[in-house]
């Protein structure tokens, strides 16, 4: 049976047995605990046994070796002495014959032992036992030699005494043709293994030792391929096969919005929890972080004396960004600013993207001074009998007199394309309205003598105006009194914004001959923060793209979203109400 005999307890029974020395030494057994009697047996009548001293210098006692009790599971203390008869050494004790024990060791009674007594019986040798016995070591790794280090020396002992073979570590770099590092972990006979500080009786048989050997294998705790790491991805740490240990803790790495909760291995496809004991293979092995997100309430701060709103989530999960539900005199809310400087409008999405350990996520109210401006232009004035024009920034009106036939009137030099929802200009030169279907409520019914009353966006262009967008439509008056035009031309007015703004592409903000996401971002960071993201003369003007004429505000910002999103198919947006 294998029993280990560590230094630590020999150290610990040292210190007992020079108390038991003194005062003797008792061990009493729990109640309802099985007991085991310590019996020690010299093998020599008393009398021919001759006491010298011990190791702590006092002389030996025969008394200090009385039969005490024991549990199974305990360790027990080997009292110190050293005896000598006229014929033989002392050399130790043994319980069954093989395994040796030196006084002053402790010994472990196993949990299984179901005996009554535990004798331990004197090792003695003959002092006219001439005979040496062969104590040798021989290193070797998978049938190939391994160089042998200086100080490993193969020795003789003498029968009957107890024996500690050389258990120092043996290491071995870059071995064999694939480089392995390898490290000595005990020894073998072939037969019994031979942990450190295991002694044995010496017998009548030579025994041949050799290195248990472990590779050195590279263990590596790594984040995976995640963002948001703060610190390093990786580190690898030298472990011996077959060593264990604890993995690495759950603050080994750190990722923003996620908590570390376990490791997956490379070897088994296991996943452990962090900290966790294992048993380590044979080859290098990769720790895979195993991410959980965290729960986050998220803090929009109202500002203005408003009341904080919060919202729960998950790390990388969306939550709508809620109404402030407040408003302050001559301020319009543009929406919640992340740290990031990007403004979101209410009923947009936000993603959760996690903070670092401690900190917690929120969003800042912008409020801008004045209500949102107003950015308006009027129409040039066409029709094939009586056109009026208005530079002011207020509405166009037109007036037919002529039958309307296929849903047209006609004109000439006006050339443009607009949202076909509403009226479409083309380049054969007729006022055209959209099927019935199609067409707004209040245009339903259109007759000639009508006067409408018409907004929309323009850009000049080498023919005349090409119409963007028509903000409305309006029948306002019926079967009004006409007067006839001198001239076949239109007469067309060029109106610009109170900046000079002129329009080209609804939505594109930046300027970039594109509608994308990035000028929904555009628009917002020049509502939140517009002395460091403005935008130019025509970005402002491409910005107003959801109900053109109510100025810039993070609604556009929203149609562009949409745009992206597919939700719509053109901009600019209509949201009537």
């Amino acid at each position: 049976m294998n029993r280990l005999i560590t230094r630590t307890a020999a150290v610990l029974s040292a210190a007992v047995m020079s108390f038991c020395g003194t005062i003797g030494c008792f061990t009493a057994s729990a109640e309802g605990e099985k007991e085991v009697t310590i019996v020690f047996d010299f093998g020599f009548d008393t009398s021919e046994i001759e006491l010298g001293y011990r190791t702590d210098g006092n002389l030996s006692d025969l008394n200090d070796f009385k039969s005490f009790t024991a549990s199974p599971g305990e360790n027990v203390p080997i009292p110190l002495g050293k005896f000598s008869t006229k014929t033989h050494g002392f050399s130790g004790w043994t319980v069954d014959g093989f395994y040796g024990h030196t006084s002053g060791e402790t010994y472990l009674i196993p949990d299984d032992y179901t005996e009554d007594e535990l004798v331990f019986k004197a090792v003695w040798y003959s002092r006219s036992d001439e005979r040496l016995i062969d104590m040798t070591y021989n290193l070797e790794y998978n049938g190939e030699p391994v160089e042998r280090p200086e100080w490993l020396k193969d020795t003789k002992a003498i029968p009957g005494t107890i024996f500690e073979p050389n258990y120092t570590t043996i290491k071995v770099d870059n071995y064999g043709p694939d480089g392995i590092n390898l490290t000595s972990s005990g020894l073998t006979d072939g037969e019994i293994v031979y942990k450190f500080g295991t002694k044995i009786v010496v017998g009548d048989t030579p025994i041949e030792f050799s290195p248990i050997w472990l590779r050195e294998v590279n263990v590596t705790f790594t984040t995976g391929d995640v963002d948001r790491i703060t610190g390093n991805t990786s580190v690898t740490f030298q472990k011996m096969e077959n060593g264990r240990d604890e993995l690495a803790a759950n603050d080994r790495f750190s990722r923003s919005g996620f908590n570390l909760v376990g490791w997956t291995s490379s070897y088994d496809g296991e996943v452990y929890k962090p900290g966790q004991t294992v048993t380590f293979p044979g080859e290098d092995v990769t720790f895979t972080a195993v991410w959980e997100p965290k729960s986050y309430t998220v803090l929009f701060k109202t500002g203005s004396g408003g009341t904080n709103k919060k919202v729960k989530g998950m790390t990388d999960t969306t939550i709508i960004c809620p109404d402030p539900e407040h408003t302050v005199e001559g301020k319009t809310f543009a929406g919640w600013k992340d740290s990031d400087g990007t403004i979101y409008p209410v009923g947009s999405e936000y993603v959760i993207k996690g903070a670092l350990p401690g900190a917690g996520i929120s969003l800042t109210g912008v409020w801008t001074d004045g209500e949102a401006p107003v950015v308006t232009t009027t129409a040039p004035a066409v029709t094939t009998t009586t056109a009026t024009t208005t530079t002011a920034a207020t509405t166009t009106t037109v007036t037919t007199t002529g039958a309307i036939g296929d849903n047209s009137i006609e004109f000439t030099d006006v050339i443009a394309e607009i949202n076909k929802n509403y009226i479409a200009f083309e380049e054969n030169g007729k006022y055209n309205f959209s099927s019935a279907g199609m067409l707004p409520d209040k245009l339903d019914g259109l007759k000639a003598g009508d006067t409408v009353s018409i907004g929309f966006w323009y850009t000049e262009t080498e023919t005349g105006r090409t119409i963007n967008y028509i903000s409305y439509a309006d029948v306002v008056g019926s079967a009004a009194t006409t007067t006839t035009v001198t001239s076949t031309e239109p007469t067309v007015t060029t109106t610009t914004t109170p900046n000079g703004e002129t329009k080209t592409v609804a939505g594109d903000a930046n300027c970039d001959g594109k509608v994308t996401i990035a000028d929904s971002t555009a628009i917002l960071q020049a509502i939140g923060n517009p002395d460091k993201y403005g935008l130019t003369a025509e970005g402002k003007a491409n910005a107003d793209c959801c109900n053109p004429g109510d100025g810039i505000t993070p609604a556009d910002a929203l149609s562009i979203k949409r745009l992206d999103a597919k939700l719509i198919e053109k901009l600019p947006e209509i949201i009537e109400g």
